[in-house]
């Protein structure tokens, strides 16, 4: 049997300093060290089956968010009942990947119940790499090169909801942290923003100040699982230059999801064949990936 799974591109990079610094991190660790347990935005995790192909420099691997509470229950017929674990056992929901430390890239298992992308920040760390690890998703090639060549900025749109522990927004300050504040002064669940200039000539907002809230934005929508996130809309509207049509952009639709059939083992994802064809789709790709970090 197999199962069809969904993943996605993100730019894994340092902060400062060069990304084979990473690369050499992680071949240092993979040299001894094994799988590990960790602990990532108050959630416990394990990072199992580590493998580096040094041919290709891609890390491979699964990390597992374990949960003891809030279980499903177990079913049999009409009958439900707990989950037969024993004390001390918890399960554990898997999230696959494989990384391409130099330049930077990673093919990430999407799991709406596991670990987000953001965890392989934890995993790096972990492994030696204690520079902070900037952690962006991929946007698909015709959206990215639209965003990038963006001189002439009309518009910005978008709409947030206050969930439940998403600091990231509530802390970002500028436009975004006081939207909140006055959805929460309003005592409202969603509020939306939008900003526009008129076409004219040498005139417009100002671009990398909205290209930067945009990919904050993006940034923090793809932290959560899909129907979750408080980003409800970012759209950017402009053009190549002043006297160039305009375009809108919508971003929570630029990602491109990359799907894979997957073998089962018994009641669970093959972990192993997962991790290997991330592995086989990241090589794949790394031509397209090095023009996108410049070379």
């Amino acid at each position: 049997m197999s199962k069809r799974i969904k993943a996605f591109l993100f730019h894994v990079r340092p902060i400062t300093g060069p990304a084979s610094a990473v690369r050499d991190a992680i071949r240092t660790y993979m040299q001894t060290g094994g799988d590990f347990e960790f602990t990532h935005s108050g959630h416990d995790y394990i990072a199992k089956s580590l493998g580096w192909d040094e041919r290709k420099g891609i890390l491979t691997g699964s990390v597992l968010r374990l949960r003891s509470r809030d279980l499903p229950e177990a079913v049999e017929g009409t009958e439900t009942g707990p989950i037969p674990l024993e004390a001390g056992q918890s399960l554990g929901e898997p999230m696959c990947f494989a990384f391409w430390p130099d330049p930077g890239s990673a093919l990430v298992h999407y799991n709406h119940r596991g670990p987000r992308h953001s965890v392989l920040h934890a995993v790096i760390s972990r492994m030696g790499f204690e520079t902070p690890i900037g952690i962006d998703p991929v946007l698909r090639s015709d959206m990215l090169a639209k965003l990038n060549s963006t001189e002439f900025v009309r518009g910005l749109e978008f709409t947030l909801s206050d969930a439940a522990g998403i600091a990231a927004l509530r802390d970002a300050g500028g436009s975004v942290q006081r939207s909140f504040a006055t959805m929460r002064e309003l005592g409202g669940v969603t509020v939306g923003v939008q900003v526009t200039m008129g076409h004219t000539k040498g005139q417009g907002l100002a671009p990398a100040a909205v290209k930067g809230i945009a990919r904050k934005l993006l940034r923090v929508a793809t932290e959560t699982p899909d129907g979750e996130s408080p980003v409800k809309k970012i759209k950017v509207t402009g053009s190549d230059g002043d006297d160039s049509p305009l375009e809108t952009l919508d971003l929570l639709r630029a990602r491109e999801p990359i799907f894979l059939s997957v073998d089962e083992q018994g009641k669970h994802l093959n972990r192993i064949d997962c991790q290997q064809k991330l592995a086989r789709e990241l090589d794949s790709r790394k031509n397209d990936l090095r023009q996108q970090h410049g070379g």
